[in-house]
């Protein structure tokens, strides 16, 4: 039996996470599947199937003030997933989002390599911010040098595959568009009534501090609440902005909770992101 690498930030809680763990959970009756994790202090969030080994790399203590730390954190993590690989000897590697792929792609690993790539180049490498300690340039200078060298880069839409040829018109891009579970008939399992729902990680990206004031210009014209279902680093922002606009009868944060009820009863569902 072959065997696969999905390499990934962690399994807590995320669309990537539940991608990795679905897609594993798959192929698991096909290949010796393995997990391996950037991160060895998070939760893992997803069922996973007997059978599928998980590896973490060890977080480095290190003092993220000094200059260059984000390249050194990077060089480290290249270092050690090129161990679990060499250690796995597996015939295919997949990895999700730019950072983790631009790590991967850097090990010496001979086993085909795949690149999964999920956000706009030009809306999230644009802010000033850094991401995973590390600046804009860093990622459109490794992404145009290091991903023609993959073996496929996967876009899950066009319009991302359009920025990644413009970059380097060599790399070997497709597009696979994120699978959708067909909904069954659900029996009813929530008591809510009346209700427009959004469901993402609270994530500035994800646009629900929009929503929220949004909502508030308009509940006295309509009946509907606001549910929103997930969890993040905006969690307790958005609990203090909810309860500044008087909004606890009106928007409730539901946490993660299974979507497909909520999905079938709500009378609209918003989906504000960036990106």
């Amino acid at each position: 039996m072959k065997a696969i690498a999905l390499f990934t930030q962690n399994l807590s809680t995320g669309g990537v996470q539940k991608s990795v763990s679905s897609l594993a959970n798959y192929l698991s009756s096909i290949y010796k599947v393995n997990i391996i994790l950037a991160e060895d202090d998070k939760s893992i969030e997803y069922e996973l199937e007997n059978g599928i080994n998980i590896y973490k790399i060890k977080t480095k203590i290190i003092d993220i003030e000094k200059d260059g730390v984000g390249e050194e954190i990077f060089k480290y993590r290249v270092e050690a997933l090129d161990a679990i690989l060499e250690k796995l000897n597996v015939d295919l590697a997949l990895s999700y989002e730019d950072y983790n792929n631009l790590i991967l792609l850097q090990t010496k690993a001979r086993c085909k390599k795949l690149v999964s790539c999920r956000v706009s180049l030009s809306q999230s490498y644009k802010t000033k911010n850094p991401i995973h300690l590390l600046d804009s340039s860093f990622y459109f200078e490794m992404i145009r040098e290091l991903y023609p060298k993959a073996d496929a880069v996967i876009a899950v839409a066009n319009h991302i595959k359009d920025e990644l040829l413009a970059l380097n018109p060599s790399m070997k891009t497709c597009t696979i568009y994120n699978g959708i579970k067909e909904l069954e008939v659900i029996k009813d399992s929530i008591s809510d009534e009346d209700f427009i729902l959004n469901i993402g990680r609270l994530h500035p990206q994800k646009g629900q501090k929009d929503l929220i004031y949004a909502f508030n210009s308009i509940k006295d014209e309509i009946e509907q609440n606001l549910i929103i279902l997930g969890d993040g680093v905006l969690k307790k922002e958005l609990e203090s902005l909810i309860l500044e606009l008087d909004l606890g009868e009106r928007v409730f944060l539901k946490g993660f909770s299974d979507p497909y009820p909520y999905i079938q009863k709500c009378d609209l569902f918003v989906f504000p992101s960036y990106y």
